[in-house]
């Protein structure tokens, strides 16, 4: 096995410092691991670092999180702890596998932004390891690990609860108070240069604290834009806001979307009164995006169904995102 220590462009020098593993065999395979030091000493002692490069593959078939044919999230226990992780994997190629590998495997890559968003004050999942087992130049697999929040639920999930389970933990009231922090949240990411570009429901994650507030947590950021030191993209912003305003506008009135929008831009220019022609601008370019997001063709359904019934082919539906 040989170690040696990150390169500079996957360490970002963030506060806690990243540990790298590598291992190569004879006929092409390639591991490699980046594991989070502060949070995995436990973990590291246990396991060892041979064990850590496996670590996709230690996995309890009963832990299955999403009941799919795409069996893909999974619920790990940490040894000697009460916590637990989430492992997320992805195999490549998949159809879109052109534009993603010349960047860095997805699990690599999402540790990264997950880090970055944390680093600007925004709550988000903790990456505690992340890496990718490779065949040569187009076949890999790639994987992340993420510490488990409990008894929390996505804003879709919400949403489409039929069972009202999630409406009691979460009453609409109290959600509806607790969407400034969210605001907030993007306000902060847009002033320091950091477009989501994924932050819509479903990627927005929210718990209960030990004060039982609503706390939001943004994952699943596999290719945001991150420009620190420029002026503000308001294009890149609104699109970030539509994402989220399409969910709003399923359950919100007008008056009170607006409020957020107001909100978002006082928390984003840091000023305590919003000029309106500003204020109207910004509305027009949320509207407009809003409305891309919410046109559907035959083609975006022709494309849609496609996806869906491929991810349950068998042994191919894998490859497919």
């Amino acid at each position: 096995m040989n170690k040696r220590q990150p390169p500079a462009k996957v360490n970002w020098k963030r506060t806690s410092p990243l540990h790298y593993i590598e291992s190569r065999s004879w006929w092409g395979l390639k591991r490699r691991a980046f594991v989070d030091v502060a949070l995995t000493r436990a973990l590291i002692e246990t396991r060892g670092e041979a064990d850590i490069l496996r670590f996709d593959e230690s996995l309890d078939p009963g832990s299955v999180l999403v009941d799919r044919r795409r069996r893909r999230v999974h619920r790990v226990p940490v040894p000697d702890s009460d916590t637990n992780l989430i492992l997320k994997y992805e195999f490549f190629p998949f159809p879109n596998w052109i534009f993603t590998l010349p960047r860095s495997p997805i699990g690599v890559r999402e540790m990264k932004n997950l880090r970055i968003v944390s680093a600007l004050g925004v709550r988000s999942f903790t990456p505690v390891l992340s890496g990718d087992v490779s065949w040569g130049p187009f076949f890999l697999r790639s994987f992340i690990a993420t510490e488990e929040i409990p008894h929390g639920c996505g804003l879709t999930a919400w949403l489409r609860d039929s069972n009202k389970c999630w409406r009691e933990a979460f009453p609409s009231p109290e959600l509806r108070d607790a969407l400034p922090e969210l605001a907030s949240a993007l306000a902060t990411l847009h002033r320091n240069g950091f477009y989501c570009r994924t932050p819509v429901a479903k990627n927005v994650y929210m718990s209960r604290d030990k004060g039982d507030n609503i706390r939001f947590f943004i994952h699943d950021l596999p290719r945001p834009l991150y420009r620190p030191g420029r002026s503000l993209s308001v294009r890149c912003a609104a699109r970030d806001l539509a994402r989220m305003d399409k969910w709003a506008a399923q359950w919100l009135t007008k008056r009170e979307r607006f409020k957020l929008l107001r909100y978002y831009l006082s928390e984003l220019l840091e000023e305590e009164t919003i000029d309106r022609a500003h204020l109207l601008a910004w509305v027009r370019w949320l509207t407009h995006y809003r409305r891309l997001l919410h046109r559907r063709t035959f083609i975006s359904w022709a494309t849609h169904w496609v996806r869906r019934r491929s991810k349950q082919m068998p042994f191919f539906g894998k490859w497919w995102r």
